[in-house]
């Protein structure tokens, strides 16, 4: 636990004369917070407040009310997630559920007690089912469907399951404004951190762009991916999702789980087909989760398109339209 004692740096406030409404962005060093802090601190009539890991421990209750006391932000977007990659979060189930949870509890105790006028929150894809197993024949996934069997993201999809579902239930109780904002895997440049790759907090795309522009580098005959190929997923631009919490900021959405996508299903070979073009290379595939003779998985999750017009918001970057990004930013950082 962290000691009371312990002083606490000043938040890193990006400021604006003509600020007219506060913003508090968690996980603003992550991933997609990089890039929506960048947008939303452009903004001339917002004041972003983004206080790294470092100068707020957001599983502290008494530091999280103590910053929203003196901030007072007009919205909250919580970003904020321990994430690695699907074969790392299925081995540790236990450890991402707890770490998750802990790390928003603090907030949605302050929504419950009204204290957020506007809470904004990132779902997942992986927090819902593969109907598969549930016997029923795969399509997109509907907000109504969340509930209905195990997450196919493990233990990090029930944490993510369970904080969108309590920030909704304590914003009703408190009459306060809040939503979900669920996406499917983003992808993107600037993926695995800054500077070097870290390749274990890679999603599923430039997982396929790293595995292949290495297997180059080495000169490499082959690659192994994990899974089976026939598994189906739908992808997000991070230009996409930066455009649907902007607009999220004003949108008539409070008590809403909205779908950020297309509702475009992609089997992870045809994927891996497209990665191929995209990077020159020419060896083999092997998929380490594929049974001799097997056509087909159960492991299909993709969401249907859902609130996008209550957003005004429609996702434009298709793969083909944003894959040759990620391969230039990968093929820079890693073969540098």
């Amino acid at each position: 636990m962290p000691s009371p004692d312990r002083p606490k740096p000043a938040p890193v406030v990006v400021d604006s004369r003509h600020a007219r409404r506060t913003v508090w962005l968690t996980g603003g060093s992550g991933f997609i917070g990089r890039h929506l802090g960048a947008q939303l601190a452009s903004r001339p009539d917002l004041r972003l407040v983004a206080p790294s890991r470092a100068q707020l421990d957001l599983t502290d209750q008494v530091a999280v009310d103590g910053f929203l006391a003196t901030v007072r932000p007009d919205v909250v977007i919580h970003l904020a997630a321990v994430t690695a990659g699907s074969a790392a979060m299925r081995q540790a189930p236990a450890r991402y559920f707890a770490e998750n949870l802990a790390s928003a509890t603090p907030l949605l105790r302050a929504v419950e007690q009204g204290r957020v006028p506007r809470v904004l929150v990132a779902g997942s894809a992986g927090a819902y089912p593969r109907l598969g197993p549930l016997g029923e024949a795969p399509r997109g996934l509907t907000p109504a469907d969340v509930w209905r069997g195990p997450p196919a993201a493990a233990g990090y999809g029930l944490a993510r399951r369970a904080i969108s579902q309590l920030l909704l239930d304590a914003a009703a109780t408190a009459g306060t404004e809040a939503a979900v904002l669920v996406m499917p895997t983003v992808y993107g440049p600037g993926d695995g951190g800054d500077g070097p790759v870290n390749t274990a907090t890679l999603r599923a795309l430039p997982a396929f762009v790293a595995r292949m522009l290495t297997a180059i580098a080495t000169d490499a005959g082959a690659v192994t991916h994990f899974g089976s190929g026939f598994e189906m997923r739908d992808f997000l631009h991070v230009r996409d999702a930066v455009a649907a919490f902007e607009a999220a900021l004003d949108g008539d959405i409070s008590g809403q789980r909205l779908h950020i996508t297309a509702g475009d299903a992609v089997e992870l070979q045809a994927v891996a087909a497209a990665v191929a073009e995209a990077t020159g290379f020419v060896g083999a595939h092997h998929w380490a989760g594929r049974a001799p003779g097997q056509t087909g998985s159960d492991d299909q999750v993709w969401l249907a398109a859902a609130g996008l017009a209550a957003l005004g918001v429609t996702p434009r970057l298709t793969l083909a339209d944003g894959l040759p990004g990620v391969v230039t930013d990968l093929r820079a950082r890693l073969l540098a």
